[in-house]
């Protein structure tokens, strides 16, 4: 670009060779975006969609429905592994029914437990000290 005799190069005007080209970021390169955090992935990932057949028909359902149908249908061909745990959650939600509330709901698996986490959970709680 030719030297413009009319524009002045100083405090707050660069030349303008310097400057940022029209449609050029400031920044091409950017922060990075965050990462996910788990809760945020698992529930993307659980309502994205699948097709499954049934009665010959293909269907669209979420991941999360799927998910509840795969459990009850190892539950109902008596998979040992599976029925612990959805017993204890239908038994959670006859009580939440019963008392007309309904609360987050957590499900621990003490197989993926950190072990400081079960050490912690192991010993007696302060005030909570054996009886005599």
């Amino acid at each position: 670009m030719p030297h413009e005799p009319d524009y002045e190069v100083g405090y707050r005007k660069p030349p303008r060779h310097t400057r940022f080209k029209k449609g050029q970021s400031g920044n091409p390169r950017a922060r990075p975006k965050r990462s996910k955090d788990f809760a945020a992935l698992l529930t993307e990932i659980l309502n994205e969609k699948v097709t499954i057949t049934e009665n010959g028909q293909p269907r669209q359902i979420t991941k999360r429905e799927a998910f509840v149908r795969r459990v009850i249908d190892r539950n109902v061909l008596g998979d040992a592994k599976a029925v612990q745990p959805f017993l204890r959650l239908m038994d959670e939600i006859d009580r939440e029914r019963k008392q007309g509330v309904r609360p987050t709901r957590h499900i621990f698996r003490p197989d993926l437990e950190p072990e400081w986490k079960k050490a912690q959970s192991q010993t007696p709680q302060q005030g909570q000290g054996p009886s005599t």
